[in-house]
């Protein structure tokens, strides 16, 4: 009977450390991200259509600005509806079309938009979609 319960004690304590691990790297604020995306010139995704995996917290992925990139999206709260930025940028018409798909912080994100150019892309979502046609 001790033995069962020597076992059953370790078990709870494993538990509690885990689940103490998990509260804390939480509480720091340290999201975790898996993250797809694309870019393309154009209105739609089309054969010149690049793409990369980017991963946070650890920084990583073959993006090649993810340390900005997963700042930027930390910033917003993993809501990149909510990224926004500021900036001048012509009016030259040369769609730009991201998307991002995978986990942030334990949620799943989808986003999807259409850029009148690369500026205006840059402007709103910083280092996110930095790589690709025209990077």
């Amino acid at each position: 009977m001790s033995k069962v319960l020597t076992c059953a004690a370790a078990a709870a304590i494993a538990c509690l450390t885990v689940a103490s691990a998990t509260a804390a790297a939480t509480a720091a604020g340290t999201p975790r991200g898996d993250l797809q995306l694309w870019a393309s010139r154009g209105e739609s995704f089309s054969e010149n259509t690049a793409t990369v995996m980017l991963q946070c917290s650890p920084d990583s992925g073959d993006h090649p600005k993810a340390r900005d990139a997963c700042a930027a999206i930390t910033k917003a709260g993993g809501e990149f509806e909510a990224m926004n930025g500021s900036g001048i940028c012509t009016r030259e018409y040369a769609p730009i079309t991201v998307a991002a798909l995978g986990t942030w912080d334990g949620r799943q994100v989808s986003f999807s938009k259409s850029y009148a150019n690369r500026c205006e892309m840059r402007n709103a979502t910083g280092a996110v979609f930095a790589f690709g046609p025209g990077a």
